[in-house]
């Protein structure tokens, strides 16, 4: 899961999209970097860290100018976590001139067509599959930069929203299953692109629209062109933007995620009350939630867990050593509240259970006479293969122990999750046409048949 960012025709564009790129950090905490055009020459500032770490001492003006640039946040699901390579913008000097690629999602025949590309010559630089736009493009010998960017999505399967970027154009297309989000705005004569329209918010900037699965949107000099390079029977959209990783003030594929949250928190309710003294969230993207789930019980809520805003978000963390120091660093119980209480935690989702387990102990420790922990989506059994980092399923902890055999590992007095209904409820999707919910079904969406026989598969 990333965050991507385009500005075209925006003064100061480079410093605008760092901006954005500082609104969607929980999109992504490992690296970011900026692409930028004056309609010469593209340039490019790239680093390992946050927002205000990478771009803390950069003259915009000069390092980055133009009115024109596209950005990044980094969270890896393909590449290396360390290479410097795989630090996005990626360029590459075409022979049509230089042309930059930022991608949210994940390619799922990525293994299969670098090997087709390296046995016929191919030299990639990183080990990321975003690279793979940049040489499916240079081999094509479309008429321009929309038309063969259209040809290499022929050649890609899985999910993609993206932007290119060259010396005078923006180029934005998601996949034919609108997998990963992507929203489009104007400012003044200008456009942006956001993965999450909270980015557009921080610019005053209303109202947005997301960019429809199957499109391309061009913009130029000469203004905007969209085109279809897919029409899709239905869309995929992931269920885990509202359940996690949209900030609740954006509306992903046009939703509000904080919409979403209190549907599934009245739900949960409904279908796993509890009797206890006080309701809490795990902060901060089951407050909503949580919130719902207190209103509709009429149980009152407190704030029984506080967050350390100066650490990131651990799910999003690369590995389990450092998840494990991120929780007990990231929360702590407070006493006052929980002393002596029987408390409800809500949670938005259980993934691995590093989380529930260490904030059952904190709040046992803080004096928690009971602690009965409730689930804002249903269990996570399978791998996503789209661009979120669910791993294998045998570390996921609901696709090997029951609800009550959980209870009991984590230390928690009981267990109950949302069923998939339950989730398409609040997701106004009760046909099952608009969302993915592989991760919490396994079943696969029907325009990815051979997704389990991916190298890319198998390597995570």
């Amino acid at each position: 899961m990333c965050a991507i960012a385009g500005a075209f025709d925006v003064p100061n564009a480079s410093y605008v999209i760092s901006l954005m790129l500082k609104a969607m950090q929980h999109r992504g905490q490992e690296a970011a970097g900026i692409v930028s055009t004056d309609g010469k020459v593209l340039h490019d500032h790239r680093g390992f860290g946050l927002c205000d770490e990478v771009f803390a001492n950069v003259d915009f003006a000069s390092r980055l100018p133009g009115t024109a640039a596209v950005g990044h946040l980094r969270y890896a699901t393909t590449g290396d976590s360390n290479s410097p390579e795989c630090i996005q913008p990626l360029m590459a000097a075409l022979r049509y001139g230089p042309t930059a690629v930022v991608h949210n999602g994940n390619l799922t025949n990525y293994r299969a067509r670098r090997a087709e590309l390296e046995e016929a010559g191919a030299i990639f630089q990183s080990g990321s599959d975003t690279e793979l736009f940049l040489h499916l493009m240079a081999r094509s010998h479309a008429a321009d930069t929309v038309a063969r960017l259209s040809e290499s999505f022929t050649r890609v399967e899985g999910a993609y929203s993206l932007l290119v970027l060259t010396r005078d154009k923006l180029i934005a297309a998601v996949d034919p299953l609108g997998f990963r989000p992507l929203a489009v705005a104007r400012l003044g004569k200008g456009y942006l692109f956001a993965s999450e329209t909270c980015a557009f918010d921080l610019l005053n900037v209303r109202p947005s629209l997301p960019v429809s699965a199957g499109k391309i949107i061009e913009v130029s000099a000469n203004g905007d062109r969209s085109t279809a390079f897919a029409v899709p029977q239905r869309t995929r959209h992931c269920s885990f933007e509202h359940i996690y990783f949209s900030r609740p003030d954006s509306n992903a594929y046009g939703l509000s995620s904080n919409v979403v949250r209190e549907r599934l928190g009245s739900l949960l309710a409904e279908r796993a009350p509890a009797a206890a003294d006080l309701v809490t969230a795990v902060p901060d993207s089951s407050n909503t939630v949580a919130l719902a789930y207190a209103e509709k019980l009429g149980l009152p809520f407190r704030f029984a867990l506080i967050r350390n805003h100066y650490t990131g978000r651990t799910f999003i963390t690369p590995k389990q050593t450092a998840r494990e120091l991120g929780v007990r660093m990231k929360l702590n119980a407070v006493k006052s509240v929980v002393h002596g209480k029987s408390v409800v935690v809500v949670d938005d989702s259980l993934v691995r259970g590093t989380t529930a387990a260490k904030v059952a102990a904190l709040l046992r420790d803080a004096g928690a006479t009971a602690v009965h922990l409730r689930i804002g989506s249903p269990p996570v059994i399978h791998p996503c293969f789209w661009g979120i980092d669910t791993p294998r399923r045998a570390e996921l902890a609901a696709a090997q122990s029951s609800p009550a055999q959980l209870a009991a590992l984590m230390g928690v007095d009981s267990l109950a999750y949302l069923n998939v209904d339950d989730l398409r409820k609040a997701l106004g999707d009760e046909a099952g046409n608009a969302y993915c919910t592989t991760c919490f079904t396994g079943t696969l969406p029907d325009e990815e048949p051979d997704v389990l026989d991916s190298e890319l598969i198998r390597d995570r």
